[in-house]
């Protein structure tokens, strides 16, 4: 099978390839016989983004000609998914890009990988499978055209550890970031879409656990929420900290409690349930008996049934992940053909990404 190349100039792409690449963007294709990239990227300077097309036989001949007239220079990156199935990006130079960095005289291309993931986010990568692929990148330097070739490899860590953006490199954040994210916070600042949360957040509270002493949020996007369903209830509203306070009373729960009280706990989203069950143990912990948690959202994954399992806690949600794509895909929000990718990644989030490819 003949190679098929793609190089990055700015915001413009360059193929070279036997056949047309399938996408969805016009493409203007280029001469090969008396190609001068020199002279092609100048003239990109004065251009809008656009892809250009080196339709030739013998794709790798002409990439090695191109090349030549290069100076390459190596670099190896990470593409890292956490427990949650996660990725992991860095906001450097005012974008968003995967960690990665040259490769030092004699380092391994795949040592020097790991070493710029874990220097740049402070991480200690888990494992490092199999190379993905490699990239392509010309930026002029010096006066002199650089081709930059990366080299990126699948990457795990433990559990979803905190990132340390490192910034003598200039990277200014560190992220994990979802394939898809629900992000509930924004419907506090819809006076219409949160009072029929509250109301049905409520409702569901009634039929599914009954009559309630005390309602419990978690910390913190549950507070505003678990809030309004007290008062929707009429009833005391306390709420769950990660960690105890290091100063004052030193609580990890806030607001009045009495022993036996039986509580229900709001979250805004479960992903694997960890963080909603760690309240639940506080408030057990406490003396309360909590009758089950209720939330807005739902990834569905298996884990988090396993784990509310494990803890013997009833859990509801007012919507799920299926729901969300489905209403994206109907309403042109996502392409339907991403679909089966989003499917596969809610099936399997921690192993999804050591199967795909960028």
């Amino acid at each position: 099978m003949a190679q098929k190349y793609r190089i990055y100039i700015n915001d413009n792409t360059l193929f070279i390839t036997h056949e047309l690449p399938t996408q969805l963007e016009k493409i203007q294709q280029i001469e090969v016989e008396g190609f001068d990239f020199e002279l092609f990227y100048e003239k990109l300077q004065i251009s809008k983004k656009k892809n250009y097309l080196l339709l030739t036989k013998n794709p790798s001949a002409v990439f090695k000609k191109v090349k030549s007239d290069l100076t390459v220079i190596k670099a190896a990156g990470g593409l890292v998914t956490n427990a949650k199935g996660e990725y992991l990006f860095i906001f450097r130079n005012k974008k968003w890009d995967l960690p990665k960095g040259k490769v030092d005289k004699g380092e391994k291309v795949k040592e020097a990988a790991v070493r710029e993931v874990e220097e740049e986010c402070g991480v200690k990568v888990e494992k490092r499978n199999d190379r993905i692929c490699k990239t392509y990148h010309v930026y002029k330097m010096g006066g002199e055209l650089i081709l930059k070739r990366t080299s990126w490899y699948h990457m795990t860590v433990k559990g979803s550890p905190k990132l340390v953006p490192q910034v003598e490199e200039g990277i200014t954040e560190a992220v994990w970031i979802a394939p898809i994210y629900c992000d509930n916070r924004i419907t506090l600042s819809h006076p219409s879409v949160r009072t029929f949360i509250r109301q049905k957040l409520a409702q569901l509270i009634q039929e599914e656990y009954g009559a309630v002493d005390v309602i419990a949020g978690v910390a913190t996007a549950g507070i505003p929420q678990g809030v309004l369903v007290a008062q929707e209830l009429g009833l005391p509203f306390i709420y769950v900290r990660s960690k105890a306070k290091e100063h004052g009373t030193g609580s990890l729960i806030e607001g009045e409690i009495v022993e036996g009280q039986r509580v229900v706990v709001i979250e805004d989203l479960i992903s694997t349930g960890k963080s909603s069950l760690q309240a639940v143990d506080a408030l057990r912990n406490a003396g309360l008996s909590v009758a089950g948690l209720v939330a807005i959202f739902t990834y569905g994954f298996q884990q988090a049934d396993d784990n509310f399992a494990a803890a013997k806690c009833r859990y509801s949600t007012l919507s799920n992940y299926k729901a969300l794509i489905d209403y994206a895909a109907e309403h042109a929000i996502i392409a339907k053909s991403d679909m089966e990718f989003l499917n596969k990644w809610r099936e399997n989030p921690s192993q999804w990404g050591q199967s795909e490819t960028v």
